[in-house]
């Protein structure tokens, strides 16, 4: 009996590691870069007191603002609360950051910090 509780620790051990693997986090760190990316570009394209400029931007960035709640439901399934922490406030600032607003570059530029702190957990695994 404890030889297969043993076995299954290891098992589950293994296969939680894998489901959330380095590789795995720096894909989601690299996807929020772009996301930062797009909400810069579309800061500096877009005149957000112009309607039709408004609706414009709107329709091209309810994408990146998909993506970016999708992020956030990836990164919450991850078990690594050290890389999870900073990784979902960057993909809630990348909500914002996509966000056709004049705020919306703020939370681009906050989001360095979170991705940064992603980053070195990653590091250190």
């Amino acid at each position: 009996m404890k030889i297969l509780s043993y076995i299954l620790s290891i098992i589950t051990f293994f296969v939680a590691s894998s489901c959330f693997a380095n590789s795995d986090k720096q894909q989601i760190i690299q996807k929020l870069k772009a996301l930062q990316e797009q909400g810069i570009t579309q800061s500096e394209t877009y005149q957000y007191s112009d309607i039709e400029q408004l609706k414009q931007c709107t329709g091209a960035a309810n994408p990146f603002r998909k993506e970016a709640k999708e992020l956030q439901q990836v990164i919450m399934s991850s078990n690594d609360v050290i890389f999870r922490v900073p990784a979902y406030q960057a993909a809630d600032l990348a909500f914002s950051c996509v966000y056709c607003s004049d705020n919306a570059v703020e939370s681009c530029k906050k989001m360095t910090k979170y991705l940064e702190r992603a980053q070195k957990s990653v590091a250190i695994q």
